[in-house]
């Protein structure tokens, strides 16, 4: 008997936690965004790409994990939040 990937994706949807799947549903909102840009991306996030290249960098060669930058990211945007209630 021969799946159809739609049926694969079913399946492996059902599996899915309710907070994954809303990750998946924001996830396809993204990708359905994406599809709609005449070349596949917009231009602003293609410019902010690129002016954030020397960041990527600057992380990849400090050897921080991805953990260890949203760690880092979280810890900022709590420290502003903080700062606007003050």
């Amino acid at each position: 008997m021969i799946t159809s990937p739609k049926d694969l994706l079913k399946k492996r949807i059902e599996a899915l936690s309710d907070e994954s799947v809303s990750e998946l549903i924001r996830f396809m909102d993204y990708l359905e965004y994406r599809q709609k840009q005449p070349d596949g991306t917009s231009s602003w996030f293609r410019e902010l790409y690129v002016l954030f290249a020397p960041v990527r960098e600057g992380v990849r060669a400090s050897g921080l994990t991805e953990d260890e930058v949203n760690a880092l990211i979280r810890t900022a945007i709590s420290e502003v939040r903080e700062d606007e209630v003050d």
